[in-house]
């Protein structure tokens, strides 16, 4: 599934115990939790996902964790098709249900070599349920 690809690079080298993750998920308010989260994806930027993707940036932005995508290349069209795959993949993802719970965005951007954003997917806890429904 295309939506597996884009999610792969939020987690390739940031492995955790599920049981920590659900504590300090719990433990931390939305803003810490992006925080932390962003800190630890420092060190493995840039980090080229699949095909012409590149993952730039990851910010946390008051309760939105920001992944920043470099597309080298054509301009895929999967990202338009790709919303409700990915909301189900970081719903029923522990590392990412309970905040989106409690009101945390995850913001995914698209952008070309000149700056350009083209395609952005923002994923919150109302997309949850329209997940389920798929």
């Amino acid at each position: 599934r295309a939506s597996e690809k884009l999610l792969t690079t939020a987690f390739e080298g940031y492995s955790r115990s599920q049981t920590l993750v659900e504590l300090l998920n719990k433990a931390q308010t939305v803003e810490e939790y992006f925080a932390a989260i962003a800190d630890a994806m420092q060190s493995l930027l840039p980090q080229e996902s699949y095909d012409n993707f590149t993952l730039t940036s990851v910010k946390a932005e008051g309760n939105t964790l920001h992944y920043s995508y470099l597309v080298d290349g054509p301009v895929p069209t999967i990202i338009d098709d790709a919303k409700q795959g990915m909301a189900a993949d970081f719903c029923s993802n522990p590392d990412f249900k309970t905040s989106l719970a409690q009101g945390g965005h995850l913001l995914f951007t698209y952008g070309g070599a000149d700056g350009e954003i083209f395609g952005e997917i923002d994923v919150s806890q109302s997309d949850c349920g329209a997940a389920a429904d798929i």
